[in-house]
């Protein structure tokens, strides 16, 4: 597990987050100040069970969390159109 929540990160989600494959089953990032899409590398999450991207300012298209066949649980609450 891997909990970034609320710490005020800013920008862009980093496409280096896909670097991140072996991360585990959860990952947290929200409440933060991400902005923009999400990054094509976050394809390579393939073990991630639950991902947290709530009440950030995420925009775009999201099918390529489609890519993350072992996801159960998904939270892209509050977050741009």
């Amino acid at each position: 597990m891997l909990d970034l929540s609320n710490n005020s990160f800013s920008g862009p989600i980093p496409p280096e987050i896909g670097a991140l494959s072996n991360l585990g089953i959860s990952l947290d990032l929200s409440s933060n100040r991400s902005v923009g899409e999400l990054p094509d590398e976050m394809s390579g999450l393939t073990q991630l069970q639950s991902l947290s991207l709530a009440s950030n300012g995420l925009c775009g298209s999201i099918s390529i969390l489609g890519e993350l066949t072992s996801l159960a649980s998904l939270n892209i609450s509050y977050n741009n159109s």
